[in-house]
């Protein structure tokens, strides 16, 4: 109950009456304060005595200065305020106060009664309070996730909508509550255009809603249109009975973009832009079955770029890779856009092409043939490109297996390769290029080449930079990587990552490149300070080419490094019109930078912009998803009251000798989830079986071991937890091999499992179960090694006694 330790603050004029009240109190194991009158003193009184309930006895009506002071009191300490009074039936005094207030009749002032008054006035204020925390936590909670949520009534009306969802509907909080559901939640399938939600059934749950992944539209306030993904789910009553719904969703327009890219990028060969062999065999197929349906014919030919080691050997890579492209190009003027083309090796094109069997298919090979010719001719280098080919037909009266077709198309190539009368280097015509008198021709010439070598080296770099980025959640990684790229992009001596640090008004340089790097991570730059600070407050990007000469350029940070700026590209980091940071680059090798290194750093700004807000979000994702993990963990246990808090303390003594183990990041991760949720299966044993406080039978027995493989059946349907399953499904095997459910044995059983069987059996021992008593640590810790090496891994043992010893299970 609530009478133990709790504090109450008796106001009474009359010493002999305040005496008598305090008595029956006192012996009931309140702690009572007594003071004689209500005034403004009374109010510091209150706040030094710090009363969990306030007790007023009055044999007269309280005057307006007593009323007001109450009403202080109990807004400076929230706390209930009980008043008896003598005047029979009267309430007008309660009335005139918050709430809060109670009211008991003098005459009933036995002992029972008052404290069953004073009882329900504390339990009252206490369990409004915890209301009052529920619901702010609540709201805060959903006022601050990343994702959009909308609430709604029975009859559909909204009743509750977060920030994001508000940015994302284009509704504002007070347009959108009670409002209908339907009309703030505006969204269509993509495919059909029909509406998701009508006046008709806009707040029903419906378990059978269609909604592929990707393919539906939210139209907003402003009639733009988001690509999002959405949860709904029911509000019921203590009853089960539907009360309203609420819905969750996110804004996925980026995440289609790039899995857009991402496909493209899965299929297509990167240097050529052709099809590579995943996108080749993907789209073969289909086209083999819909000549088999349609009797038609098609032929393979198999293509093998001769001579590209002696081009790679002789003139570069490079000129390797400008060879792989213009026969790219060439095979695109040959062949129809419907016929694939593919790249599938280094040097290895494979074309399937429709084809009429009445014409001759070296029709084909010829048109290839004079495109190859006019390439060598009008385009003056110092090889020529000769290709091997090999041609396979498929008909419907030959309908061979795509494999066989190309194993066949190949075999006809080499013997093609093998027939040539002159080998690849006198097939090869060496034009070595006539010294002009003027040098500075040829000079200009060598600089073009050089150019678009360096041209081509950057898109490279930009490729990799950008899918790097993209791939990656490590904020750290992205950004020491992004400056490695940019000084690489455009060829400088240095580079650095600003960020802003707001609380002083100043750029930090957080990550740094060149020989300089580390000493200058030392150097802070105020805002508007230098060409990064001028950046930074005008969020705009500069060239500066000669520095000395303008006037933004401070040389501060140049004398304390003892370095030289020649040169220097400056970009703000911006996204969502939020500006993160200055990414700086100083010192280009070669001549000066120009308009082309900006547009290059700005793409590379754009991609780092984004990853950076991406991993904030992320972050928030994570910890909102690990809440979600335990209050999982929380909500199985509450099946069996006696293991209340068992996977949070499973989860603790596992990281803890996870730290002696030499764990890796992933693996840490893995086994900090795997023992919050080891136990998900038990959701779906009996709760007779649980709580049994008796010895199970065999059959329950059995029964109750099938947990292990509910847990990982329902862990198998969620994509992001499979590296959990291990942990869930094995944690009890035993290292001797008669565990369950497999049997396996040392280290056949996953590490993570050998951990939470170790953590699992102590928790068990040393708390009190439905059908035994806990035992000490010390003699858990006893059983534990005397089960090492039969029940339980050795070395596991050994780090959890180490982890023991060293207090970090506590």
């Amino acid at each position: 109950m609530y009478k133990a330790n709790k504090h109450i603050l008796l106001v009474e004029e009359q010493l002999s009456t305040a005496m008598n009240i305090k008595s029956k109190l006192t012996h009931s194991s309140y702690d009572v304060s007594i003071i004689d009158k209500l005034a403004d003193e009374s109010i510091q009184q209150a706040i030094e005595i710090g009363p969990d309930l306030i007790l007023i006895n009055s044999l007269t009506q309280s005057t307006q200065t007593e009323l007001d002071t109450i009403e202080q009191i109990q807004s400076l300490l929230d706390i209930p305020i009980l008043y008896i009074s003598s005047i029979n039936n009267s309430i007008s005094i309660a009335k005139s106060m918050s709430a809060e207030v109670s009211e008991s009749h003098h005459e009933s002032i036995y002992n029972t009664e008052l404290i069953s008054n004073i009882e329900m006035a504390l339990y009252r204020h206490g369990m409004e309070k915890r209301l009052k925390e529920s619901k702010k936590w609540l709201s805060t909670t959903l006022n601050s996730i990343g994702e959009g949520v909308i609430a709604a009534d029975y009859d559909g009306y909204i009743t509750f909508i977060n920030p994001v969802a508000e940015k994302l509907t284009g509704w504002t909080k007070e347009d959108a509550e009670n409002i209908f559901f339907a009309s703030v939640f505006n969204a269509i399938y993509e495919d059909t255009g029909e509406k998701l939600y009508t006046e008709k059934n806009a707040w029903i749950y419906d378990e059978h809603d269609r909604t592929p992944e990707g393919s539906i539209l939210l139209i907003t306030k402003d009639n733009r249109m988001l690509s999002i993904e959405k949860n709904i789910s029911p509000i019921t009553d203590d009853r089960g009975d539907d009360i309203g719904l609420v819905i969750t969703f996110r804004d996925i327009s980026e995440k289609k973009v790039m899995e857009k890219e991402l496909h493209h990028m899965a299929v297509t060969d990167k240097l050529t832009g052709l099809y590579n062999r995943t996108g080749f065999f993907a789209l073969a197929e289909q086209h083999l079955a819909i000549a088999e349906r349609e009797g038609k014919s098609l032929c393979l030919i198999y293509i093998d770029l001769d001579g590209m080691k002696y081009i790679n050997d002789t003139f570069g890579h490079k000129e390797g890779d400008k060879a792989i492209v213009s026969t790219s190009k060439i095979l695109k003027k040959t062949f129809r856009e419907s016929d694939i083309i593919a790249r599938i090796g280094g040097d290895e094109f494979v074309i399937l092409a429709s084809v009429d069997l009445t014409n001759d298919h070296k029709n084909i090979l010829n048109r290839l043939q004079d495109y190859i010719n006019k390439h060598n001719t009008s385009i003056k280098l110092n090889y020529s490109l000769v290709m091997s080919t090999g041609i396979a037909m498929y008909s419907h009266s030959n309908p061979v297996q795509l494999d066989d077709l190309l194993h066949e198309a190949d075999l006809i190539m080499y013997k093609n390769k093998q027939k040539k009368k002159r080998s690849l280097v006198d097939n090869l015509s060496v034009n070595i290029p006539r010294i002009h008198k003027n040098q500075k021709i040829v000079s200009k010439l060598q600089e073009a080449i050089i150019s678009k070598n360096i041209e081509t080296n950057q898109i490279m770099i930009l490729i990799n930079a950008s899918t790097m980025i993209n791939s990656s959640l490590d904020i750290n990684e992205i950004k020491d990587k992004t400056i490695e790229a940019a000084m690489n992009l455009v060829n400088a001596e240095a580079a650095s990552l600003l960020f802003i640090d707001d609380e002083n008004n100043e750029l930090i340089f957080d990550s740094t490149t060149g020989i300089k790097g580390k000493a200058v991570k030392k150097i802070h730059i105020k805002m508007g300070q230098g060409i990064a600070g001028w950046v930074a407050e005008n969020n705009q990007a500069v060239i500066v080419n000669n520095p000395k000469n303008d006037a933004r350029f401070y040389t501060g940070v140049d004398k304390q490094v003892s370095f030289t700026t020649k040169n220097i590209i400056c970009l703000p980091v911006i996204a969502k019109g939020k500006l993160f940071g200055v990414l700086e680059v100083i010192n280009k090798s070669i001549g000066y930078f120009n308009e082309t290194d900006l547009d290059l750093l700005t793409t590379l700004t754009n991609h780092i912009a984004v990853a950076i807000d991406n991993s904030k979000l992320y972050k928030e994702l994570e910890n909102t998803f690990y809440s979600i993990i335990s209050a999982l963990a929380e909500t199985i246990e509450k099946k069996d009251p006696y293991t209340g808090g068992h996977a949070q303390r499973v989860k603790k003594y596992s990281v803890a000798i996870g730290k002696y183990l030499d764990l890796t990041d992933s693996e840490k991760t893995t086994l900090e989830l795997s023992s919050i949720l080891h136990d998900v299966g038990k959701v779906g044993i009996s709760d007779c079986i649980l709580r049994k406080t008796t010895s199970l039978t065999t059959d329950e027995f059995n029964e109750m071991k099938k947990h292990t493989l509910v847990g990982e059946d329902i862990i198998r349907h969620v994509s992001s937890l499979q590296s959990i399953i291990p942990g869930i499904k094995h944690h009890h095997e035993r290292y001797d091999g008669t565990g369950y459910p497999d049997a396996l044995k040392g280290e056949e059983i996953d590490l993570i499992a050998r951990i939470i069987a170790v953590t699992d059996a102590f928790d068990a021992m040393t708390t009190t179960r439905s059908y035994r008593d806990k035992i000490s640590e010390e003699m858990a810790i006893n059983e534990l090694k005397n089960n090492s090496g039969t029940q339980f891994d050795p070395e596991i043992v050994e780090a959890f006694i180490k982890a023991h010893k060293d207090g970090l299970l506590l």
